[in-house]
C-alpha cells in the first residue's frame, strides 16, 4: 500500500495471482480448456461434417465453464467447492455435537463435595490442534494459543483507541506513521514473529451495566417517581435492546520455525521458552502502542480468552457470562473445555454454532482508488450488527521482501519485452502492476516492511432471516469503504476460524493457516 505524503490519501495494488505460464488462468482452467478442445477435437473427427454443432456445442460449454462467471467465479472454480460439500454432507462431516458434554467430570471419593476435575477438551475439528495454555507475564496470568499442528504460540491483547475520525489530518498522519513504525519494526531481520492480527468486533452490550451505573450514580436526593427519573430509566430499558459494545484485539504470533534457536536459549522447554519470548515481543509491541496512541488494557487471562472464543460463537451468551462473573469473580469467563460450541451445522453459505447463525466474508478486493485514512469508517462504526472485522498480516523480512519484489520486476519487464516483440499491446492493468512492482521496491530500499495481508468479516444473528438482513446491510457499508466482499460459500466453517483471535487465515510457511 502506497500513500501520498503532501494529501494523506492511500492507494491499494492489485492483487497479483500467478497462474499458469505465468497467464491469469489458474491449471484448472487450462487444464480444462485443453480437455474441451481435445474432446471437441475427438467428436469432429469422429463424426466428420455431421457432428460440427456438437463439436462447436462442446466449444462454447467449455468456454462457458472457465470464463463465464457466475456470483463472482468462473463455473470450474465452483467445483471443487461443491463436491467438497457434497461428500462432506454425506459422510456427515457437515453437522457435529461436542463430546463434553458426556464425558462427565472426575474427582475423588475423598472430596465428595469438590468440582472435580472438567471434562476431556472437544473442540472442532478444524481446531483440533489448538489449545490455551497459561503462562505467566510479570507475576500475571495470561492465556496462550498454542497450535501444535503449526508450531505457533499467540497472544492477546486487547486495546483502546481514541475518536481517529475526528483528528485533524496531522494527527491522523501523525498516528499512521507511528503505527507504520510499529509495522516496520516487525519485519526485521530474524523477527520471530509470524502474524499479527487485529480484529475489530461488536457485542449485545450488558443491559445491566447501564442500570447498575444509573442505580449507584444517580442523584440519590432526586426520588425515583420524579418525572426525569423514570424517563431516564425508560431511555435505558428502550436502548439496551440495539446497544453494542466495540472491543478492539491485538493478536501477537511467533512461530517456532522462526525462532527455534532463541527459544531455546531461553528455555529448555519450548513451551516456557516460546511464553517468554512472546512475554519480551508484547513488552516492545506494548511501548510502540502508547506512542501510537493505542492504549494497552491488558493481555487476556485464560478464562478471559475462553470467555471471547466463546462470545465469538455465540456472542447472545454474553448477559448470562458476565452476569456469573457479577456473582463469582473467580469464575469470571469460562474454561477452556467450554471456550467452544457445543453444536454446530455447515451449510452452504452460513455456519451455525449454539444459538447464533453466522456467515464469513473475505475482502476480495481493498479499495482501488485513492482513499483517506478514515475510509473504513463506515464499516467499523456504522454497521448496526454483531459482526467481527478481522485482518490477519505476516510480516515479510526486508532483505527476502526486496528479493521477491527485484525478481518480479526482472520477471515483469522480460515478459513484457515478449509480448511487444509479439505485437501484443500493454493493457491499463499491466501497466499499473508494472508501476506498483517499481513502488513496493523503492519502499522496501528506502526501510519500509511489507506484509502478506488478508481481511475477513463475520456477521453473526440469531435466526437465518436476521442474518441475511444482517449481511445485506454490511455488504451495503462495505461498498461505502469501497471494499469487495465475496460470501466464502462451501466453507463457512473454515473461514469463520479466520475472524478468532487465533491469527489464521493466511497460507504458506508461517504456520497459521
Amino acid at each position: 500500500m502506497a500513500h501520498d505524503t503532501v494529501n494523506p490519501l492511500y492507494r491499494f495494488g492489485p492483487a497479483h495471482v500467478s497462474g499458469a505460464f505465468g497467464s491469469p488462468l489458474s491449471w484448472l482452467q487450462v487444464a480444462t480448456l485443453l480437455s474441451g478442445l481435445y474432446g471437441a477435437y475427438r467428436v469432429f473427427a469422429s463424426t466428420g461434417i455431421g457432428g460440427m454443432l456438437l463439436a462447436i456445442g462442446v466449444v462454447l460449454v467449455t468456454y462457458a465453464t472457465v470464463f463465464v462467471p457466475v456470483r463472482g467465479r468462473e463455473p470450474i472454480e465452483w467445483l471443487p467447492l461443491v463436491v467438497f460439500s457434497i461428500v462432506r454432507r454425506i459422510l456427515g462431516a457437515d453437522r457435529r455435537r461436542s463430546r463434553a458434554p458426556l464425558a462427565g467430570f472426575t474427582g475423588s471419593s475423598r472430596d465428595p463435595q469438590g468440582a472435580g476435575q472438567p471434562p476431556a477438551l472437544d473442540v472442532p475439528p478444524d481446531l483440533r490442534h489448538v489449545e490455551i495454555l497459561e503462562a505467566m507475564f510479570d507475576r500475571h496470568q495470561v492465556g496462550i494459543i498454542k497450535d501444535r499442528a503449526a508450531r505457533t504460540y499467540a497472544v492477546v491483547l486487547k486495546v483502546r483507541v481514541g475518536a481517529f475520525g475526528l483528528l485533524s489530518s496531522a494527527d491522523q498522519q501523525r498516528r499512521i506513521d507511528a503505527w507504520s513504525g510499529l509495522l516496520t519494526n516487525l519485519c526485521r531481520e530474524g523477527t520471530p514473529i509470524s502474524r499479527v492480527q487485529w480484529i475489530e468486533r461488536t457485542i449485545p452490550t450488558d443491559p445491566d451495566e447501564l442500570v447498575r451505573y444509573h442505580l449507584t450514580s444517580r442523584d440519590q436526593s432526586i426520588p425515583r417517581n420524579e418525572d426525569v427519573v423514570a424517563s431516564y430509566e425508560s431511555l435505558i430499558n428502550d436502548s439496551t435492546a440495539a446497544t453494542q459494545d466495540h472491543e478492539l484485539f491485538l493478536v501477537v504470533q511467533i512461530s517456532v520455525r522462526r525462532a527455534k534457536q532463541i527459544i531455546k536459549r531461553l528455555a529448555p522447554e519450548q513451551d516456557e521458552g516460546a511464553c517468554l519470548l512472546l512475554q519480551q515481543e508484547l513488552q516492545t509491541i506494548a511501548d510502540a502502542l502508547i506512542v501510537c496512541d493505542i492504549e494497552p488494557l491488558g493481555v487476556l487471562k485464560p478464562r478471559t480468552l475462553a470467555k471471547h472464543i466463546r462470545l465469538a460463537y455465540d456472542p447472545f451468551q454474553r448477559r448470562a457470562l458476565d452476569r456469573l462473573g457479577a456473582i463469582d469473580p473467580e469464575r469470571d469467563g469460562v474454561s477452556a473445555v467450554n471456550a467452544w460450541p457445543l453444536a454446530m451445522r455447515t451449510r452452504w453459505d452460513s455456519y451455525r454454532t449454539d444459538g447464533a447463525v453466522h456467515a464469513t466474508y473475505w475482502v476480495a478486493e481493498w479499495p482501488r482508488r485513492d482513499v483517506p485514512a478514515a475510509f473504513l469508517l463506515p464499516l467499523l462504526l456504522q454497521a448496526n450488527m454483531q459482526r467481527s472485522i478481522a485482518v490477519v498480516m505476516e510480516p515479510l523480512e526486508i532483505s527476502k521482501a526486496l528479493s521477491k519484489v527485484e525478481a518480479a520486476i526482472v520477471g515483469d519487464q522480460t515478459s513484457e519485452h515478449v509480448r511487444r516483440s509479439k505485437g501484443f499491446a500493454t493493457t491499463a492493468r499491466r501497466a499499473k502492476r508494472s508501476t506498483d512492482l517499481l513502488t513496493r521496491e523503492s519502499e522496501l530500499a528506502s526501510g519500509f516492511g511489507e506484509f502478506r495481508y488478508c481481511g475477513y468479516v463475520t456477521v453473526s444473528a440469531s435466526s437465518p432471516e436476521e442474518l441475511e438482513q444482517a449481511c445485506a446491510a454490511m455488504e451495503n457499508r462495505a461498498l461505502q469503504s469501497r471494499l469487495q466482499l465475496r460470501r466464502m460459500n462451501g466453507m463457512q466453517d473454515i473461514a469463520f476460524t479466520h475472524t478468532l483471535p487465533i491469527a489464521r487465515g493466511l497460507s504458506g510457511p508461517g504456520g497459521a493457516r
